[in-house]
């Protein structure tokens, strides 16, 4: 990421922990986490980093394809060199006849 995009993460971050810390709690209502200054901004940080990089590794399990997938590449050129040269061979050896 670029510089001004961490930059912009962290005001926002600070921005939403002054705000949890600011905030109106009343004793006896929501969960122990409510009482925890920006709870919900590192929670949600954490939970878009993990769908990130789940989504990146499922990326390379199902979608990645190797670079020859389409066109697969001669593995063994010289073999490939010797067959064209036998046919070629052959072709004469017909046309001589």
């Amino acid at each position: 990421m670029k510089q001004w995009h961490w930059i912009t993460l962290a005001i926002l971050v600070v921005i939403s922990m002054v705000a949890g810390l600011l905030g109106h709690h009343e004793p006896g209502q929501g969960h122990w986490w409510d009482a925890i200054p920006g709870f919900y901004a590192v929670y949600g940080f954490a939970g878009s980093c993990a769908v990130i990089y789940l989504a990146r590794l499922l990326g390379r399990w199902f979608l990645q394809r190797d670079e020859d997938y389409y066109y697969p590449v001669e593995r063994d050129v010289e073999e490939k060199a010797k067959t064209m040269a036998e046919m070629k061979v052959e072709e004469r050896d017909e046309e001589g006849e």
